[in-house]
């Protein structure tokens, strides 16, 4: 039994999921579809009054309102009670010994961070710059990331942003590698880079790593090189680099990388003057 998860919204019909599925089904492998909603206002209660430990009645004004941001999604409405907590606007009576909410500055910050990026794009922006940058350029690689990557693309140790990150739950550890703890994060951090320079982006790193890596690692991380240059391709103008970049493509060829990256990297690399 395989069991997975995606947004219904992100997969369309030719999407290699959909593909697949398709390919199963007509082969006569059974396939079943549950679709799962968003949680409704009495769940949002319960989560609240679980994680507050206050009665049902008591939480029910602040599940109202964040209930008309977060449409259900369970890590927007985790994500939000982190960000009132941290702003002062949820807090633990000492007196009391329990936890209390101010209405006006919830209504407040919900007007404020009326979405899941805008929410995670304030948490963000208050890590160091130095931090931040390090995300940006650990988006560019995906949801997963070797930090050995990171660190030849920067040029420095990256331990203890990384360790900034995962006191942050931003980023997990997940064996020798890290991920970010959700894609919406990786999406933000991602969107910090102006849609302007973003294949410009790609492509420094891709430079980078071509010309830092040693013969070995070179070889085993040649699919990275050639990600990254896939999206900035068609901005190199120097005839002689457009060369030395063919062969870490003909050698993901080889290795069996999308054929898609690949065209759109080599129509770039064999556009010659």
């Amino acid at each position: 039994m395989v069991v997975g998860a995606c947004r219904e919204l992100e997969v369309f019909l030719e999407h290699h999921l959909s593909v697949t599925l398709h390919e199963l089904e007509t082969n006569g492998t059974t396939v079943c579809h549950i679709h799962v909603d968003g949680l409704n206002k009495m769940a949002i209660t319960k989560m609240i009054s679980n994680v507050l430990d206050v009665s049902l009645e008591a939480c029910a004004s602040l599940a109202d309102l964040t209930l008309q941001i977060n449409n259900g999604n369970a890590f927007f409405l985790v994500t939000f009670l982190k960000e009132l907590s941290l702003n002062g606007l949820l807090y633990c009576n000492k007196f009391g010994a329990q936890w209390s909410w101010e209405n006006e500055g919830v209504i407040k910050s919900t007007i404020k961070h009326d979405s899941i990026l805008s929410l995670l794009s304030s948490k963000l922006q208050r890590l160091p710059l130095l931090t931040q940058w390090l995300l940006c350029v650990v988006a560019c690689f995906g949801s997963t990331f070797d930090p050995k990557l990171v660190q030849v693309v920067l040029g420095r140790d990256v331990h203890l942003d990384l360790q900034q990150a995962e006191c942050q739950d931003l980023i997990l550890v997940v064996s020798t590698r890290k991920q970010f703890a959700h894609d919406q994060i990786q999406l933000c951090a991602y969107s910090q880079i102006s849609e302007e320079e973003r294949e410009a982006t790609h492509l420094m790193i891709g430079r980078i790593l071509w010309m830092n890596l040693e013969k070995e690692d070179l070889d085993c991380y040649t699919m990275h090189v050639v990600n990254q240059l896939c999206h900035g391709a068609h901005l190199i103008e120097d005839q002689v680099e457009k060369g030395q970049f063919c062969y870490p493509y003909a050698i993901s060829w080889q290795e069996g990388c999308s054929f898609f990256c690949l065209y759109g990297g080599c129509i770039g690399l064999l556009t010659w003057d």
